[in-house]
């Protein structure tokens, strides 16, 4: 990650925008360990990746556009393979981001 990206991240987070960079660490980490399980526990609140996709989501956008790219090239894969294991859940409200509109494997 560029040194100019992790400082506008901080600054951003400094004025209440997004999460910190130890946000977007942790967040990652939550993501990875959540596709890493082979089978997925919703019960696990500490696991729950669509908190994690809300923190990285908040980062992305609360960068300037030509700095998001490297945020992004983090993110967009784990977030297509969390789509990949879950299933749309029609019952929920359209006006929520899409991974919070998905149903984990269980």
């Amino acid at each position: 990650m560029p040194a100019k990206v992790l400082r506008q991240i901080t600054h951003a987070a400094r004025e209440g925008r997004c999460g910190s960079v130890g946000d977007m660490a942790q967040a990652l980490d939550t993501l990875k360990r959540f596709l890493r399980r082979p089978i997925l526990d919703p019960m696990c609140p500490c696991c729950d990746p669509r908190e994690a996709l809300d923190i990285l989501h908040g980062i992305v956008t609360a960068l300037p556009p030509r700095s998001r790219p490297p945020v992004t090239a983090l993110v967009e894969p784990l977030g297509e393979r969390y789509r990949a294991r879950t299933l749309p859940d029609p019952r929920l409200r359209p006006d929520q981001p899409w991974w919070w509109r998905r149903v984990a494997e269980i």
